[in-house]
């Protein structure tokens, strides 16, 4: 018999291996499948059409770090727990990476020391398999001194270190900064806590780059809080950052569209579910009760606010294209909290008309500014809108000290001592909107209209509530000012 034409045996196995080590090193898709029976053998892959994506995405920036060409942009990725991110980001693309390129360095933190050594532990492990050893074991070897469960090298120059929100890196530099899951969810209403994670981006992993041109940082998380790193990033530098958003379920209804970049709402199957064989339909709607609207909100929707609000909803308030030509009644309504610093509260000055039982929002100041800048602007809206006779300031913070000042130049100033806590103040004025009664300018002609119905929504879990605390106030004046009016209209009826 005549030799067979794929060769003996032996040969085929060995033309077979070696196709088997090209398709996994140009493509980290290809090897994400193969890793994964090495890392979870008991467990099946549950393919879906975000692990191809998010593989090509990480693969494209590994190439192009290797040639040094410039970035473009850090990348920002949301996305639910368990649709296997830490596998994609942390565990699995050093090792592939090492494949072709184990000069290149890695710098992993998450929220706990204990959850970035386990990323650590993962890819290590990856790398000793013997699958993994049997195609590159030649192309470099892990260093003997430098072999830790947080911290290990090759003999290419390549390094894989772990560190936490508590921890350091100092000393070390990385082509690749990978920040998964910095804020802990159970953590995430602490203030401190937030500040924390977002103090050790900003002032421990963001300077660590190699190259701050050429190098990559990637924020991977499932989102819970407005002031989470992913928000904090946005709000501080939202161009800087490819934003990767890809919630359990689509919803277009919502005001800033939640799929992004948009073009990945064509994966979503008819039902609009991300991943339907994970995250099924009554999968989400257990996880809702369970977790409750806003932490689902959050966590599988990557919106931190609940789409629909929390006590205030979106769908309650009305729009106006053109103002009534007369009011019965219209007021200024101040919050006034002024401090040095970019990041302390803001001084908003709203005005409200009231035509017998609606109200409208005039127009509204919202700036950072200080104690001058503040009497300035209130001194403009009143030459503005004279007919605003009254001008409600809360007796907080700073508004004492403007009422000293001004009670004897502007007219009309009321001293408004709150009662309650915020969120009851703002319960107690909730049914005005509820049914109807407060009426926004439309968004096309007021921008900043979508941002104070985002903060209203958001409220009491947002990151700021300046535009809330002036709105309950001028509404609890109004509006028991027009019952008053239509119960003695009635009245006069009898």
């Amino acid at each position: 018999m005549g030799e067979s034409p794929l060769g003996t045996p032996n040969e085929f196995l060995l033309l077979w291996d070696e196709k088997e080590k090209r398709l996994c090193q140009n493509s980290y898709y290809y090897f994400f499948k193969k890793a994964w029976s090495v890392l979870e053998p008991q467990t099946p892959l549950l393919d879906n059409w975000h692990i191809q994506y998010l593989c090509q995405k990480l693969e494209g920036e590994v190439l192009r770090i290797s040639k040094k060409f410039p970035k473009t942009k850090d990348l920002i990725i949301n996305i639910p727990p368990r649709s296997a991110k830490s596998y994609l980001v942390s565990v699995m693309l050093c090792p592939w990476a090492w494949t072709r390129y184990p000069h290149l360095k890695f710098i992993g933190s998450s929220y706990s020391n204990s959850l970035s050594i386990t990323h650590c532990l993962h890819a290590r492990r990856l790398i000793e398999s013997d699958w993994y050893q049997s195609f590159w074991g030649k192309v470099y070897q892990l260093t003997s001194d430098q072999n830790v469960k947080s911290h290990f090298e090759n003999n290419k120059g390549g390094i894989r270190l772990a560190t936490s929100v508590s921890g350091s890196v100092t000393g070390h530099g990385a082509d690749i900064i990978i920040a998964d899951d910095l804020v802990d969810p159970k953590q995430a209403n602490s203030a401190a806590y937030l500040l924390a994670a977002n103090d050790h981006y900003d002032k421990t992993l963001f300077t660590r780059l190699n190259d701050q041109t050429v190098g990559l940082r990637v924020v991977v998380m499932q989102r819970n809080h407005q002031e989470d790193t992913t928000g904090h990033l946005l709000k501080r530098n939202r161009d800087g950052y490819e934003h990767i958003c890809i919630p359990a379920e689509k919803d277009e209804g919502v005001i800033h569209p939640t799929v992004k970049p948009p073009f990945l709402v064509k994966f979503y199957d008819e039902n609009g579910l991300f991943f339907p064989s994970r995250f099924s339909k009554a999968f989400l709607e257990e996880a809702k009760k369970g977790l409750g609207s806003r932490e689902y909100a959050g966590q599988y929707l990557q919106s931190p606010a609940a789409k629909e609000g929390n006590i205030l909803k979106r769908q309650w308030w009305r729009y106006y294209s053109v103002l009534p030509p007369k009011f019965d009644e219209v007021i200024q309504s101040w919050d006034m909290n002024f401090k040095e610093g970019k990041n302390n509260s803001y001084v908003v000055g709203q005005v409200w008309g009231r035509k017998q039982a609606n109200i409208y929002l005039i127009d509204q100041f919202r700036q950072q500014i200080d104690f001058t800048q503040t009497i300035r602007e209130l001194i403009r809206l009143t030459e503005l809108y004279p007919k605003a006779y009254a001008k409600l300031i809360e007796a907080k913070a700073n508004g004492p000290a403007i009422l000293s000042i001004l009670k004897d130049k502007v007219s009309g100033l009321i001293s408004v001592e709150p009662e309650g806590s915020k969120e009851s103040r703002v319960h107690a004025i909730s049914s005005v909107i509820e049914s109807g009664n407060v009426y926004l300018p439309h968004s096309k002609i007021v921008p900043w209209v979508e941002e104070f119905i985002d903060e209203c929504s958001n409220f009491p879990n947002g990151a700021y509530d300046d535009q809330v605390d002036a709105m309950s106030q001028a509404l609890s004046h109004l509006a028991s000012g027009s019952s008053y009016i239509s119960k003695l209209e009635e009245f006069l009826k009898m």
